[in-house]
């Protein structure tokens, strides 16, 4: 299990240069919405750090506090998640989405200059309404709880924002993303800097 929460961007300054953003902790991060960091998993276990989107209705986001050293412009990351609030078998309900942004930040607000969506996910779960339920947990095998891995490979070619921001639409539900992990393609870059 992992015991930390680790994003893995391409950031470009001219070259490619890697960078793996080690999130370990919640003071990392700046969270409205009712979006937060958590340590815990479906069925309260410890040790599986991810971001929780709030209630449902409401959009919500998580932000690092700190940028990165040059402009967002790309990114590669693996993730699995839950979704909460699982209607009855029969009944149908909007689920919810994650994006990831590069922003820029004026004080500690996020502007409109230089951000973008980089990646955008479809309606989660895609499908099947009972699939990856966080309230099903309990009822099964614990590793059935969470989706497949999802990988992510994304370009934003004119993203020029250094913030990273996790923002969610929770719709009906919500979600909790965990154990997001750097892709293949980031490792094989030339340089990296963890930011712990």
């Amino acid at each position: 299990m992992l015991d930390r929460l680790v994003v893995c961007l391409l950031l470009h300054a001219g070259w490619a240069t890697g960078y793996d953003l080690l999130i370990n902790k919640k003071e990392q991060l700046i969270c409205t919405g009712g979006a937060s960091y958590t340590e815990l998993g479906p069925t309260n276990v410890k040790g599986m750090p991810g971001l929780r989107s709030g209630d449902p209705g409401a959009p919500s986001m998580c932000r690092l506090k700190d940028p990165v050293p040059v402009p967002i412009t790309s990114v590669q990351l693996t993730f699995q998640y839950v979704v909460g609030y699982t209607p009855p078998k029969g009944v149908i309900k909007e689920g919810p989405t994650v994006a990831i942004w590069a922003e820029d930040v004026q004080g500690s607000v996020a502007t409109d200059t230089g951000g973008g969506p980089v990646y955008q996910s479809p309606e989660l779960p895609p499908g099947d309404e009972q699939k990856y339920s966080f309230d099903h947990c309990a009822e099964k095998d614990k590793s059935l709880c969470y989706s497949p891995n999802i990988a992510v490979n994304a370009e934003c070619e004119s993203c020029t924002g250094r913030y990273v921001a996790f923002k969610f639409e929770n719709k009906e539900r919500n979600l909790q993303i965990v154990r997001v992990s750097p892709s293949a393609l980031a490792r094989r870059l030339p340089r990296a800097l963890a930011v712990a």
